[in-house]
């Protein structure tokens, strides 16, 4: 009874909030879904990029009137893989539209979020009927990289670089065979990535744009697949899973040098592996999931010095809590998972020893199994099932009672399904079903006036200042970018998350502003290169 009381009152001192959500636009008009439950809702210049309108590129800005399609070409466009490059500040992707001798193909397209700057990046395959279908987009110094189908010679990879108008393919395998390249990932200046070679099969190569440059770092698997994949840059080295052939998949490491290339940690001993995942960088740690025989699917951290620390096995014993969502959020890691007895439910943690816990048991009969994590005016937010309004869009202020139901989208039992928060110029976009009118884009917006912009000021420091190659941030709040500008505004450089140092050797001497972006705010700082 008492229980029921106090989730009415936490109801009723949210129900200003609950007229906050709102239908930006029904797309697809009557109950026809409008957007996909997998479509990325991709943030750019405050607003949302993605996939609608029949398969067409969508821009959104949070208004009806703002939220329209970009037609690209004959039939649907179907946009995959929206990548920002940050020295263009232009979007990248993979888009069917007419290419250089085709009316449809599958090529690489680029957009500034309008009409007229949506255009083709580069048609790799310029021969009637042939399509090149760029994959694994990623973008290093200005320079977009992606894997692309050639002509009757299987998958290459292909560069393109709007700075100095070059755009071409680097064949690793000679011939028709194919190197299959996967997993790009830009890391300090170089691309990372998965691929064949005449010698090879699936194993870590890294390319400087060049061919003579793009070559295998590490046979992983002498004897056959190291297939590396899940890469996260943390601490200034690169990790990753892959399968040495005897260990299984476990965890690896590279500074970017074949001797330096190696496994971190055997987590489940023998050949089964551990297969590592849900990577995520919180102050100094990386917190993962992994699998072993003993304890099943747990969570797990490494410390900067590379010891792996099964943190807590939240079911104990073989069965598996099977944490996942793990996001960082005012000193915090939020995930979901299951202890085996409340179900799959929302837990927190500080990173320290004992304080780990399940922080709110949403659904009392069963499992609320949060996903879909969004920091937001200085809350989180996240899609729920309570087991009685059905999966709906939930918040926290990093307070039981403060985690409450936020907007009961789908009235009643059935589900809503948040899917894709993402905040967008002081505005929670995001794609629900709310029953009518199919799955469609919405809006959230808080009637408390937004603190994300607040300005930490002295609570981070940087040192050495001036330096001459590396400097180190020091704050109690949890980094999120640290982002190097020069004195014309310019980006020079940009790091994700903590790192023990930033390294700039490679930038010339002057004067920088360095942002840094927390989850409790950020600041601008002056550092001096010398």
């Amino acid at each position: 009874m008492k229980k029921n009381l106090l989730t009415t009152l936490l109801l009723l001192s949210f129900i200003f909030s609950f007229a906050q959500a709102s239908l930006v636009k029904d797309i697809m008009v009557g109950s026809t879904n409008g957007i996909n439950i997998n479509t990325e809702l991709f943030e750019y210049n405050d607003m949302v990029l993605f996939k609608s309108f029949g398969g067409e590129i969508a821009v959104s800005d949070g208004t009806n009137a703002g939220t329209f399609p970009i037609n690209i070409g004959i039939g649907r466009a179907d946009p995959e893989e929206f990548t920002l490059n940050p020295v263009t500040n232009e979007v990248y992707f993979s888009a069917q539209g007419p290419g250089v001798n085709d009316l449809t193909v599958r090529e690489l397209w680029k957009t500034n979020g309008t009409a007229a700057g949506t255009m083709l990046a580069h048609d790799y395959t310029p021969f009637a009927g042939w399509s090149s279908r760029p994959t694994d987009i990623c973008v290093n110094n200005g320079v977009v990289f992606c894997a692309v189908e050639q002509v009757g010679a299987g998958d290459e990879l292909g560069f393109s670089d709007p700075i100095n108008s070059n755009s071409s393919t680097i064949q690793i395998i000679p011939g028709t065979s194919g190197s299959y390249p996967e997993n790009l990932i830009s890391y300090n200046g170089l691309v990372y990535f998965s691929a064949s070679g005449p010698t090879w099969a699936r194993e870590l190569c890294v390319s400087d744009g060049t061919p003579a440059g793009t070559v295998l770092l590490k046979n992983l698997n002498l004897s056959g697949f190291g297939d590396p994949a899940d890469f996260v840059i943390f601490n200034n080295k690169l990790y990753f899973t892959a399968n040495n052939g005897a260990n299984g998949r476990e965890l690896w490491a590279t500074n970017g040098t074949s001797a330096g290339t190696y496994m971190v940690s055997d987590i489940n001993t023998g050949a089964n592996g551990s297969d590592p995942g849900n990577f995520q960088v919180f102050g100094n740690r990386l917190f993962f999931s992994a699998t072993s025989d003993s304890n099943g699917r747990e969570l797990y951290y490494m410390l900067t010095n590379e010891a792996v620390i099964l943190y807590r096995d939240i079911n104990p014993g073989p069965a598996s809590s099977n944490p996942s969502n793990i996001t960082p959020y005012s000193g915090y890691i939020y995930f979901n998972a299951d202890n085996g007895t409340d179900g799959a439910e929302l837990w927190r943690s500080d990173g320290s020893i004992f304080g780990i816990g399940l922080f709110k048991d949403i659904n009392t009969s069963g499992s609320s199994s949060p996903v879909s994590f969004q920091k937001y005016n200085g809350k989180l937010y996240f899609a729920a099932n309570d087991g009685t309004n059905g999966e709906e869009l939930w918040i926290t202020d990093g307070t039981s009672n403060g985690t409450v139901l936020a907007a009961d989208i789908n009235p009643g039992a059935a589900s809503s399904e948040p899917r894709f928060l993402v905040e967008v110029d002081d505005e929670l976009l995001f794609h629900a079903n709310d029953g009518t009118t199919g799955r469609e884009l919405w809006k959230y917006v808080d009637p408390v006036l937004s603190t994300e912009d607040f300005d930490i000021g002295n609570a981070a420091t940087i040192y050495p200042n001036p330096t001459q190659d590396v400097f180190n941030v020091e704050t109690q709040f949890d980094i999120e970018t640290v982002t190097v500008y020069d004195l014309q505004g310019k980006l020079s450089k940009q790091f994700n998350g903590y790192l023990s140092e930033y390294n700039i050797e490679d930038l010339t001497s002057g004067l920088y502003f360095i942002q840094i972006v927390t989850d409790n705010g950020q600041t601008t700082i002056k550092l001096l290169k010398n």
